[in-house]
């Protein structure tokens, strides 16, 4: 009797973790990870349809076993020149050799290099950048995948979800081209210039960089301002603002709010007039910005909001930690 009450125990206990554990929706894996895809198509020419099916499907919206414990979210396997982390998984045999990535953003940036490095793929270069049937019928061809259906599921996955409206925003859509509902955790928390913000508790102000009006384009108006900076939108914080609130103003998760602004944990308040990206930052500034000679009070997470860069990125630029202290004086490399 005894061991059947445990193991009636056991099985509450499993099945409360296994609820838990929410899945994310394939909504939510969009609106987290489009901006990613979108980056690829302006930086490599990958259509962002593509790559954004491709990863719906390959990580199952984010959860299969590779997404959620090497996140690896388009199936890639070792191969012989791969020198990163490694995870097995049985796939079309026992035990194969999976890529492992430290993040999301690493995977996405692993299957660009994988398709553009890759003379099996190099035809699809060639390709429309709009025209996703092709290159879903090219990937297929190509020996991306061993299901015969690939192509036409790749196709299913971009029309189901219109897909093809972020091709659009790369070529001359708008801002709002896809719907937002998302959920997405940032890997680092890093104050701004002049900020204090505990990771402990959540308690602090966002101080960022101050909208100055020059350099910058408004794509919305409504319901608040939307500008652009180098290519990502952002909002102006008005007086009052948090996170919170502008999550909800612009029918946005405050999840997701931080991951595009580097941060970990909410501020208990924003200074107005701060920079707030309401996308995710590029790899390096926009053409014209090679450098930026540092004040006095800044930090390298202040310069990554200045210019609209991933504070990772910037520190990788800068052969740096993320919490690599910068000096006065100091110039710090914001493209190669």
């Amino acid at each position: 009797m005894k061991r059947l009450v445990l193991s009636i125990i056991f099985m509450q206990l499993f099945t409360f973790g296994a609820f838990a554990q929410r899945q994310m929706s394939t909504e939510e894996y969009i609106d987290a990870y489009k901006q990613l895809a979108i980056e690829s198509m302006e930086e490599y020419g990958i259509p962002a349809s593509i790559k954004m099916a491709q990863a719906l499907v390959e990580s199952d919206s984010g959860n299969s076993i590779l997404a959620t414990e090497a996140n690896n979210h388009f199936g890639i396997k070792c191969k012989s020149d791969w020198t990163g982390g490694t995870i097995s998984y049985d796939d079309d045999a026992k035990d194969e050799c999976f890529r492992r990535y430290k993040d999301v953003y690493d995977s996405f940036k692993d299957h660009s290099d994988f398709l553009t490095n890759s003379s099996r793929y190099r035809f699809l270069f060639d390709l429309e950048p709009t025209d996703y049937e092709s290159w879903a019928h090219g990937l297929s061809d190509a020996g991306y995948a061993t299901n015969p259906e690939y192509a036409n599921i790749l196709i299913r996955t971009i029309e189901t979800n219109k897909l093809y409206l972020l091709d659009e925003e790369v070529v001359g859509g708008g801002v709002d081209a896809m719907p937002s509902v998302t959920t997405v955790v940032a890997e680092t928390n890093r104050p701004g210039k002049g900020s204090k913000n505990s990771a402990e508790t959540g308690i602090g102000v966002y101080d960022g960089p101050k909208f100055s009006g020059e350099g910058y384009t408004m794509v919305k108006e409504s319901p608040i301002p939307v500008y652009k900076n180098n290519k990502v939108p952002f909002v102006i914080a008005r007086e009052g603002d948090t996170f919170a609130s502008l999550a909800k103003t612009l029918r946005k998760s405050e999840a997701a709010l931080l991951a595009y602004n580097d941060l970990k944990t909410p501020p208990a308040t924003i200074t107005p007039g701060s920079i707030v990206y309401i996308g995710y930052k590029k790899s390096k500034a926009r053409n014209g910005y090679v450098t930026h000679n540092v004040s006095k009070g800044e930090t390298l997470y202040y310069v990554s909001q200045r210019y609209g860069i991933r504070l990772n990125a910037l520190a990788k630029l800068n052969g740096v930690d993320t919490d690599y202290q910068i000096k006065p004086g100091q110039k710090t490399k914001l493209r190669k």
